[in-house]
């Protein structure tokens, strides 16, 4: 019975899950950037690593004009991802600012770390051929080829 119980639980919250993440999408796709906060900011501390919640949030911020909300939010997640693709949403943020010196030291900071991350994988290319016989050395350089790809998408 306890079982069913939990089952019966994660259904409903999944389902609700669900409809919020519509919900959400549609008052995004209609302009109505105050309600789609409010979805996208719940929907986000249940899913903190959904880019698709990410990146609608901070453009409804955008939206909005509430650009220190959206600056501490991307911060936040390059902290936590240190992704590239954070420092371009930074400087389009500083961008629409009109802060356009903020925006390239962002943009540059991508470029630089696109350029980093590209190095490395040369790197666990040409390792990877000369430990073949080493298979977890092998594995591992595999997996950060495939993890950061030569050249990153939108790059």
């Amino acid at each position: 019975m306890r079982v069913f119980v939990v089952l019966l639980w994660l259904l409903c919250s999944q389902a609700m899950l669900a409809q919020n993440d519509i919900l959400a999408k549609e008052y995004f796709e209609k302009g109505q950037f105050e309600k789609a906060v409010i979805a996208y900011e719940d929907l986000l501390a249940q899913n903190p690593n959904n880019s698709i919640y990410f990146a609608n949030l901070v453009t409804s911020y955008q939206e909005l004009s509430q650009f220190d909300k959206a600056e501490k939010r991307i911060i936040e997640r390059q902290k936590r991802t240190n992704q590239p693709n954070l420092y371009i949403d930074l400087g389009y943020n500083f961008q629409l600012q009109k802060k356009p010196l903020k925006a390239e030291e962002n943009y540059n900071k991508a470029l630089e770390m696109r350029d980093t991350l590209k190095l490395r994988v040369e790197i666990a290319e040409v390792m990877r051929d000369d430990f073949k016989d080493d298979s977890s050395y092998y594995w591992h350089c595999e997996e950060m080829i495939e993890k950061y790809p030569s050249e990153p998408e939108g790059y």
